[in-house]
């Protein structure tokens, strides 16, 4: 858990960096081309047979692939224009209780408590405190509600997703499922980019590349596959677990790398949302 955090946290805070200096729909582009190359890359070196015999789902994959990568990636770095990190990763740990809240309604073994219920009231508080005292996390930039509707567009994309995997690829190969979603949400969003006329390799330079390749392995490749993991092994609800420690990475090296703020709401509204999951986590 505290591995994917790292990678998903450090993530947000070097993707804020790298749109400082590129679009962010050609960084999302170019990091999802790298990623599903890295991944497709894995799941044939360990053989091409469970790729070909999942041929027939390969499309019900790829609309996943849409809402479960695509979505969630787009939405959050487009989100990052507006709010810091740490507010974007405050956002994104509500995922286990909009999850919990979905697997109530989808999944017969994840039946919704009283316990969870008052979690997701507690993390919603949180989340209007943010909203109340319009919180940015970043000292020179005004708040603008489109930050905070990117933010819940990729939490809810997200956690419908791992309700999905749940109950309908609970014992499909990971690294398949995995490749054919990462593959699908490239072609997708490469397709986007290049209609709304935002595709220029001439926004590359060194250091947007190097960027570029950290968050793709660290969030596009292991972030996901250990969600993935702990979703199919485990449960939607454990899958999204790991949101407990994003926000306090994001804090640290958000303040260190991007020098953004952390304020006294944000703090308030923080243990709400933690409280929030440890009373989802509690009641599973």
């Amino acid at each position: 858990m505290l591995g994917s955090a790292f990678a998903t946290g450090s993530a947000v805070v070097l993707t804020r960096l790298g749109i400082a200096d590129m679009s962010p729909w050609m960084f999302v582009a170019l990091r999802m081309v790298l990623a599903s190359a890295m991944v497709l890359g894995v799941a044939v070196a360990l053989g091409r047979r469970p790729l070909l015999a999942s041929r027939p789902r390969w499309p019900q994959m790829g609309l996943l692939g849409v809402v479960n990568a695509a979505l969630p990636i787009v939405a959050s770095t487009l989100a990052l224009r507006y709010v810091s990190s740490t507010i974007l990763s405050l956002l994104f740990a509500l995922m286990p209780l909009f999850t919990s809240l979905l697997a109530h309604m989808a999944l017969a073994d994840e039946r919704m408590s009283l316990t969870k219920a008052a979690g997701l009231v507690v993390g919603l508080f949180g989340v209007a405190l943010l909203l109340l005292t319009g919180s940015t996390g970043v000292a020179t930039q005004a708040f603008d509600w489109h930050g905070y509707a990117l933010g819940f567009a990729g939490v809810f994309g997200a956690a419908i997703s791992s309700v999905y995997i749940r109950r309908c690829f609970a014992s499909e190969d990971l690294w398949v499922l995995t490749a054919v979603q990462q593959v699908a949400a490239a072609a997708v969003v490469v397709a986007i980019v290049v209609l709304i006329g935002q595709w220029s390799l001439a926004q590359v330079s060194v250091t947007t590349a190097a960027l570029v390749a950290y968050v793709a392995l660290m969030n596009s490749v292991i972030s996901f596959f250990l969600f993935m993991y702990l979703n199919q092994r485990f449960s939607a609800t454990a899958a999204a677990l790991p949101s407990y420690l994003i926000p306090l990475v994001t804090a640290v090296l958000g303040a260190a790398v991007l020098g953004e703020v952390v304020t006294l709401p944000m703090v308030a509204s923080g243990a709400l949302i933690v409280g929030g999951l440890w009373l989802v986590n509690r009641a599973a």
